[in-house]
Parts: C-alpha cells; sequence; structure tokens
C-alpha cells in the first residue's frame, strides 16, 4: 500500500527537491532542517522572542501562516513567520 496524506507528500517533496541537500540537523517526524519552510496548522497564541525589542512575548499565530526554520535547539526549532520579521517563534519538534 502506497503511504498517502501530507506527511508523505511532504516526505516526497523532501526527497525530491531536497536530496543530498538536507541541512543537518533534522528534527521531528517531518525531518524539519534549517531553512526549512513550515505551516502552522492551527490558530493558537505562541510565545516567542521579538529582536527589535528584546524581549519576550506572546502572538497569535493563525493556521496557514508561512514560516522559516532559522535555527535549532535539541529538539526546538525557531521559527520566523513571513509577516513578523525579527519575531522568532519556538517550537518543540515533534519526535
Amino acid at each position: 500500500m502506497e503511504p498517502h496524506g501530507v506527511y508523505a507528500l511532504n516526505h516526497l517533496i523532501q526527497k525530491q527537491y531536497r536530496g543530498r541537500l538536507r541541512r543537518k540537523p533534522v528534527l521531528g517526524d517531518e525531518n524539519i532542517g534549517l531553512y526549512d519552510k513550515v505551516i502552522q496548522i492551527r490558530n493558537e497564541e505562541r510565545s516567542g522572542y521579538n529582536n527589535s525589542t528584546k524581549q519576550n512575548q506572546k502572538t497569535y499565530i493563525a493556521n496557514g501562516e508561512i514560516g522559516l526554520a532559522t535555527t535549532t535547539h535539541k529538539s526546538f526549532v525557531n521559527v520566523e513567520f513571513s509577516d513578523r520579521p525579527g519575531f522568532h517563534t519556538v517550537t518543540e519538534a515533534l519526535i
């Protein structure tokens, strides 16, 4: 039986277009690496760090917002969303 759904599609795209260019480290079941594009899959308030004010703050991230994995630390990924330059949210990668 062929795998299907969003997860299988993501792995197929990574394999086809990233291949040997995958950046290390990769995290979680989705194998998120540095500079991978990510999409928010639920509406929620998230904690993050604002580079311009140098403070932690909460912000609302809507379903469907696009971000970029900018840094990783252990099992966490920092994501900068396209409409919030300089503001990074911290996401635990699903392991």
